[in-house]
């Protein structure tokens, strides 16, 4: 990220009223609302998108579900690790946020890495896209769905490579499930048993691990128990292989022995069961991943152009937030302008403290009281 110190402005019609706002990195801007000011319910410093990986699935439509996640990978002077907890504890953590609607990865090809809101695909120290030897950290609270049964459950995760389960319980952490090291596609059994009510707050925290490319899968599985059955007796716990549960090269088509779970009582815990983690520790404001509705930007344009400011303004159909993404072209740094949270349909901006004679591309960047967004087409320029 550029580190300059970059001041913007944003310029609104009225000179009725002025108020200043503090943006993300101390960066101050000033406002000068043409009517009633109406602010974003959250804010949208929190999770600036160029630093947000969403579930490819879709992040759901409710702010306050999913899973909230973290990134690790292996820099390439640090060891190349065999337990999901080492890659947590002795890789370097990425500065992106990733939020997932549930933990539905079905054994398939993994060669294309994370992409956050604005596209940017993140790469490890040696530029490379991360696809291998990273890490991830998922906490969330997993609830009964309105149509879900009371009772007692076990769990599973169907891993490529390891993974582990672990819960909050009576304020300590508890591992319940097992499935670490090197290994295809295998089905981690746990021996514990959960007794799930509509009450039931499951702080839930599960540790992944990619090892060598190129395979990937992280299923997360649950069952209700009869009264005369115990948890981690299926017959298939700790069977693996990379084509005995899925198709990896057939659009990850479900086995036989992938069905059979299901004849057996098992079935992947849902994007309804996911609610963001409450634990302060881990608690996530909201899921910017949300999927609501899109505004239309149009006119947006270059105003004016300096050797050190550059001038712009766009519409939207519907009141939403301001921001900037820019990137100055020959270094390919980028960063997101902070925003002062109000909800307008017209926007101006002023970016300040850029470099004489460097090429930049700039798009705007809004975001909807319930969480959709847009980003503009690049318009590129050099400043004289």
């Amino acid at each position: 990220m550029i580190t300059k110190n970059v001041r913007i402005k944003t310029v609104a019609i009225s000179v009725l009223a002025m108020w200043y706002v503090v943006g993300c990195e101390g960066r101050k801007g000033s406002v000068t609302p043409a009517e009633a000011v109406q602010v974003h319910p959250y804010d949208m410093n929190v999770y600036p998108m160029n630093k947000v990986v969403c579930d490819p699935a879709g992040g759901g439509s409710n702010s306050q579900q999913g899973i909230k996640g973290e990134l690790f990978y292996k820099a390439s002077s640090q060891l190349r690790y065999y337990k999901a907890e080492d890659y947590i504890l002795h890789t370097t953590k990425s500065p992106v946020d990733l939020f997932f609607s549930d933990m539905f990865v079905p054994t398939r090809m993994f060669d294309q890495g994370f992409s956050t809101q604005t596209s940017g695909v993140l790469k490890d120290d040696q530029g490379n896209r991360l696809i291998e030897f990273f890490g991830l950290k998922m906490n969330t609270t997993i609830r009964l769905a309105p149509n879900d049964q009371e009772g007692i459950y076990e769990f599973a995760l169907l891993s490529d490579d390891g993974a582990v389960m672990k819960i909050k319980e009576n304020g300590s952490i508890k591992e319940i499930v097992s499935n670490d090291g090197d290994h295809p596609t295998k089905l981690g059994c746990s021996n514990t048993m959960i007794n799930m009510t509509r009450d039931t707050r499951l702080e839930t925290e599960v540790l992944y691990y990619q090892g060598p490319r190129f395979h990937i899968s992280n299923v997360l599985l649950w069952r209700k128990l009869s009264d005369s059955e115990t948890a981690g007796q299926d017959p298939r716990c700790n069977v693996s292989g990379n084509n005995f549960w899925f198709d990896p090269n057939n659009n990850s088509r479900p086995s036989q022995e992938y069905s059979n779970l299901f004849n057996r009582g098992w079935n992947v815990v849902s994007q309804g069961n996911f609610y963001l983690p409450t634990e302060s520790r881990e608690q996530a404001q909201y899921n910017p991943c949300t999927e609501g509705t899109n505004p239309v930007i149009s006119n947006f344009r270059v105003t004016e152009v300096t050797s050190t400011d550059i001038f712009i303004s766009w519409n939207t159909d519907i009141p939403a937030t301001s921001q900037v993404l820019a990137t100055e072209l020959d270094e390919g740094n980028s960063w997101l302008t902070a925003t002062d949270n109000v909800l307008r349909t017209s926007h101006s901006y002023q970016v300040s403290g850029l470099t004489v004679g460097t090429r930049y591309s700039l798009q705007a960047v809004s975001i909807t009281a319930d969480l959709g967004r847009a980003v503009s087409t690049p318009i590129e320029l050099t400043t004289p």
